[in-house]
């Protein structure tokens, strides 16, 4: 019995080489073309939504050259990414060798141990478990500090064992290709999960929200504004959290590249640093400051509370440039 298990399994780990490159959407559609257009590239850009709906290239670009800086970029950022799936994309990036790349900017988050609800049971959530990223989430879940500071964050303790469960379960089923064939068919039958406009309108991967604050939300998001200003919230990023930035930020200097990190101006504030400046593994941009950005928490700039619309994406992207050439290329490039 145990004989015939063990071969079923290393059949299933066997399809991995047979099989084609299971389709991630979002993730499959901007590495695809990456491959067929990436080899100009030397600017990448890898975060959540924040970054998909608020950082445009085409506008980095134009004030990169208009600030002496030239650069040709890709918003390779997707719905919902958090760490460490921005790590396992940091990867796949870099394994495409670009020629030109000089600077990858990532938006700097904790390591996320729940996972996005809408992800379950679907490639999303699959692809990226590899042994790394859940070494790292084992890792993080078997501190008993850290277990303590997740149960103050989950509505019940036992969602901590269960996530443990559910990242050994999604490693194990991407290690063996057992149940594959169901998760693919899943995604074929879910609607959210059909193909998304990926590269967006300029195809460089940024998808700009069009639509503005509802009516109904501005009040209230108004009186939110108002109380964050006056208690604004900040933390620094989790030893296991700086590990992993750590390692990537090493991963990008072996191909000639510079790791910067971005803090996008998020409602609710979450202003993430790191705990020693002097040992950060790179720059950071940080825009969740509603003193020093108010323009950017504005009721016309936002399309929900958390997320810029195309006119608030445009102004964001101008002032990640202008910080960006002013505090980081301006300093290191001769």
């Amino acid at each position: 019995m145990g004989a015939a298990l063990a071969a079923f399994l290393g059949s299933c780990a066997l399809l991995q080489f047979v099989l084609p490159e299971p389709h991630v959407d979002g993730f499959s559609q901007k590495l695809d073309f990456l491959r067929e257009h990436g080899r100009d590239t030397d600017t990448i850009f890898i975060g959540s939504s924040r970054f998909y709906r608020g950082i445009s290239p085409r506008v980095f670009d134009e004030e990169m050259t208009a600030l002496g800086r030239p650069t040709h970029s890709f918003n390779f950022g997707l719905d919902a990414m958090m760490l460490p799936e921005s790590a396992y994309v940091l990867d796949r990036v870099l394994a495409q060798k670009l020629p030109h790349l000089q600077w990858v900017f990532m938006e700097l988050d904790d390591l996320h141990l729940k996972p996005w609800p809408a992800h379950r049971g679907t490639q999303r959530l699959l692809y990226w478990h590899d042994w790394e990223r859940t070494k790292n989430l084992l890792s993080k879940s078997g501190d008993w500090s850290e277990k303590e500071k997740l149960k103050r964050h989950l509505a019940r303790a036992w969602e901590l064992r269960e996530f443990i469960k559910l990242h050994l379960k999604e490693f194990l089923r991407r290690a063996t290709n057992v149940g594959a064939g169901a998760t693919l068919a899943a995604d074929r039958l879910d609607p959210s999960a059909q193909d998304q406009p990926a590269l967006g309108p300029d195809h460089d991967g940024f998808g700009p929200a069009r639509s503005s604050l509802p009516p109904r939300q501005r009040a209230s998001y108004r009186n939110d504004i108002a109380q964050a200003a006056r208690a604004p919230v900040g933390h620094a990023a989790d030893r296991y959290a700086e590990k992993v930035w750590k390692d990537c930020a090493a991963r990008v200097r072996d191909h000639g590249a510079t790791l910067v990190f971005i803090v996008p101006p998020a409602f609710p504030i979450r202003s993430v640093r790191f705990a020693k400046e002097a040992s950060a593994p790179g720059p950071v941009l940080a825009f969740a400051d509603l003193h020093r950005y108010p323009e950017l928490y504005r009721t016309q700039m936002r399309s929900d509370p958390d997320h810029l619309n195309e006119q608030g994406a445009k102004i964001f992207t101008r002032l990640v440039a202008e910080k960006f050439a002013g505090e980081v290329a301006d300093k290191r490039i001769p």
